[in-house]
Formats: C-alpha cells, sequence, structure tokens
C-alpha cells in the first residue's frame, strides 16, 4: 500500500480559507459545539457538524473552504485507516479536482481506493448483490461487476472494458 499523502491539502494562502478559518468563529453556536464535541471526543458528532458545511461549501462553489473542513473532520478522526477516512481522501480529491489540481486530487483518490480495497466490508458486497437481484438491475446482464473498491479500475486503466 502507497504511503498516506504527505499533507492534507489545505491551500493557506487562499483568502477564502483565510475567510473560513476567521468566519468559523463568529458562528458561536457551530463553534462552541464543535468544542463541546471534541472535549467529549464525540467523533460523530464532529463528523456531521462538518459534513453539512462541506456540502454547503462544495455545492456553492467554495471548494477551498471545502477542503478546510475536509481537514478539520480528518484531524478528528481516531481512526485515520477507516471507511470514513476514506471517504475524506475521495472528497478532497473532488474539490481538488475542482479547483483544477488533479494531480494532486489523483494520489487522494488512490489512497482512497487502496483504503477501501482493504477494509472490505461483507456490507460492500452485500450492497452490490441486492442491488442485482432487485427490479432495478433488470437491464443488467452479460457483466463481471467488480466489487473491488475501484482497484481493479485503477490497477488496469489503460484497458478498455
Amino acid at each position: 500500500m502507497t504511503a498516506q499523502p504527505e499533507n492534507m491539502p489545505l491551500a493557506t494562502t487562499a483568502p477564502s480559507v483565510k475567510k473560513a478559518n476567521q468566519s468559523e468563529e463568529l458562528l458561536i453556536y457551530f463553534s462552541r459545539g464543535i468544542r463541546i464535541a471534541k472535549k467529549l471526543g464525540n467523533e460523530y458528532l464532529i463528523n456531521m457538524a462538518y459534513q453539512k458545511n462541506i456540502m454547503l461549501s462544495s455545492t456553492n462553489g467554495m471548494y477551498e473552504i471545502s477542503l478546510l473542513y475536509s481537514v478539520r473532520t480528518y484531524e478528528a478522526l481516531k481512526d485515520k485507516r477507516s471507511i470514513q477516512a476514506g471517504r475524506i481522501y475521495s472528497g478532497i480529491a473532488y474539490n481538488l479536482c475542482a479547483i483544477g489540481e488533479n494531480e494532486r486530487a489523483m494520489a487522494y483518490y488512490r489512497h482512497a481506493i487502496r483504503l477501501f480495497y482493504h477494509l472490505r466490508e461483507p456490507e460492500d458486497i452485500a450492497e452490490v448483490m441486492v442491488f442485482l437481484a432487485s427490479d432495478s438491475a433488470r437491464g443488467v446482464n452479460g457483466n463481471i461487476m467488480f466489487v473491488d473498491g475501484g482497484t481493479d479500475a485503477l490497477l488496469n486503466s489503460e484497458k478498455v472494458y
């Protein structure tokens, strides 16, 4: 497995990130809630609070702010090799693509895919099986479905299926 990307991407010189740092403290109840959650060690509450802001900022084109909140969510994680960590890496990659940093984004996507591959859960395969058994999949036939977290696609990206 490749090493974790060296630094979590934070464009600290971007005016919008500086503004996010400053404006977060102006969000009195949000900031207070985050401080309490951190004090209690409530990773779930921290994650949910930041996820809402990640979605809001990302859908409104404020990708640097979304990156800042992604990094804050990652920092609050206890298990840096969890499914949640992989989701954060994937979200970081998305936002890096949105601001044109495609090479850095690919490193984060690759890391997320490898993390998901190594953390395969029975639920991952079960979801695909439930879909294939449903009416929604009635047009799916004659296909090979890889349930490998994207590893085959990553390792064989030059092939056309």
